[in-house]
């Protein structure tokens, strides 16, 4: 990866327009358009921000290796240390190294305790390598810090399937007490709120 910086007042602004032009295609779905302008834009003015765009892309692209040194360069750039240690830990976690991915996920909450995705992969990491007990605090934890995200309607469905599996009714009766009190504002959950209910009765007994 080169590592080119134009001189000039002008590189930063030059470097600022080929990223939005990328984050254009990057939306769009155009990932190889995408990457030549952040490439291009690197290529100008060497910065975190584009190595993370970059980052992004080959993640998606599937090249994760790529990725991982994209990170890797903008971690020594960057102040947003927790935000690109969590990227690395998802690159881990999706080479189904889960374990690794894990002591990661932990380094981004150190640095970020407010990093609610953080803290939903490291249950799910946690949850893939065996340690149940500790992934149902973690979710148990998301219910109450982070109520209203996604990652907490997402955590109540995983912690109520953990519970059938185990038989315990409280824990059940804990995530679908939260997932019906969110049922108003997500009318998607009606289906799986019905579902539930039917699982719930059969444990209950």
């Amino acid at each position: 990866m080169e590592r080119t910086i134009l001189a000039g007042e002008g590189a930063r602004e030059k470097a600022s327009k080929l990223n939005f032009e990328g984050n254009k295609y990057f939306n769009e779905g155009s990932l190889t358009e995408a990457l030549k302008c952040y490439i291009k834009a690197l290529n100008i003015f060497f910065e975190a921000e584009t190595l993370i765009n970059i980052g992004d892309t080959l993640q998606l692209k599937g090249e994760w290796e790529k990725a991982f040194n994209a990170y890797i360069y903008a971690l020594q750039q960057s102040a947003k240390q927790g935000d690109i240690i969590n990227k690395l830990a998802d690159i881990l976690q999706r080479a189904d190294l889960p374990l690794l991915a894990t002591f990661l996920y932990k380094q981004a909450i150190r640095l970020n305790p407010d990093a609610c995705n953080a803290w939903y992969d490291l249950g799910c990491a946690l949850l893939k390598i065996g340690e149940k007990v500790e992934s149902i605090k973690i979710f148990q934890k998301i219910l109450v810090a982070f109520p209203k995200s996604e990652e907490a309607i997402k955590s109540a469905q995983i912690l109520f399937l953990l519970a059938v599996e185990e038989k315990q009714s409280c824990l059940a009766n804990e995530a679908f007490a939260f997932l019906k009190n969110e049922e108003s504002s997500h009318p998607e959950l009606q289906l799986i709120i019905k579902q539930f209910k039917e699982e719930l009765a059969k444990i209950s007994k």
